[in-house]
């Protein structure tokens, strides 16, 4: 901040500029590699069977308490 004249000085706008062009091309990267790793992601996961709370309270009561 240049406090003579109450402005950004040069260096400062540039600095701003380069900011605001890093910050706009990480944007665009993330972006685009978005949905291809969203599906790596999803093809990673192990297939999970999802069952209803009653179903596994019932598994949970039905399972004998380990013995250690």
């Amino acid at each position: 901040m240049n406090s003579v004249t109450g402005g950004q000085s040069t260096e400062d706008k540039q600095r701003q500029t380069v900011a605001d062009l890093a910050r706009k091309k990480v944007m665009e990267a993330f972006h685009q590699g978005e949905n291809s790793v969203a599906n790596q992601n999803l093809a990673n996961v192990a297939p999970t069977r999802v069952i209803s709370s009653t179903a596994y309270n019932q598994n949970l009561a039905s399972t004998p308490p380990t013995t250690s």
